[in-house]
């Protein structure tokens, strides 16, 4: 995942500033959101999706006791699209505001890590209901190709969309509010050492 948004973000951050796609992608709007870290996320996740899909897909119809066709690998891929748009950006744009507009990314390796963990989690909760809708999609449940409103009332209705929510976003916290804090301190080795 870090890959593919380091790489987006690289490439749309070296857009000249001059021209009228450059300022509009390093234009701030809504208090420190920049389309670049939009796009990034929204590249990121079209990426993502198009290896992690049948991964996730398996992984689904598995724990589903059911039988997994690679022919269905691409099911519920739409839904993971949003699901996973909408996580990363939830992630990337408060990120880079914090990172750019306030001094706590300064303070310690432990602020860097709350922020992050903080961020993590709020936008595992915010995609939450998405990445059930997705793991309905994905298994076919209750039908193959059924309506967004027969999977909520399948899961007993919206409160269903929670299922599970707790320990899916304490470890989503956790564990990319690690992962960002060793990729920050890499991509400080790495420019150092010249090799971006």
């Amino acid at each position: 995942m870090m890959s593919s948004y380091e790489a987006s973000y690289t490439a749309l951050d070296r857009s000249d500033a001059r021209t009228p796609l450059g300022r509009v992608l390093h234009a701030e709007v809504l208090g420190g959101v920049r389309p670049l870290v939009v796009a990034s996320a929204v590249a990121c996740s079209l990426f993502r999706c198009i290896f992690e899909s049948p991964i996730e897909y398996a992984k689904v119809m598995r724990q589903t006791g059911r039988e997994w066709s690679a022919r269905d690998a691409y099911r519920g891929a739409p839904t993971q699209v949003a699901r996973t748009t909408a996580m990363l950006a939830l992630i990337f744009v408060p990120y880079d505001v914090v990172r750019r507009k306030t001094t706590w990314f300064e303070r310690s390796l432990a602020a860097q890590w709350l922020v992050v963990t903080a961020v993590c989690a709020a936008s595992y909760a915010a995609a939450w209901p998405l990445e059930t809708l997705k793991n309905l999609a994905q298994a076919g449940a209750p039908r193959p190709g059924a309506s967004v409103g027969e999977r909520v009332a399948a899961l007993g209705g919206w409160r269903g969309l929670y299922a599970g929510a707790g320990p899916g976003i304490a470890c989503g916290g956790f564990r990319n509010g690690v992962a960002f804090v060793v990729m920050a301190k890499y991509q400080e080795c790495a420019t150092r050492w010249g090799l971006r």
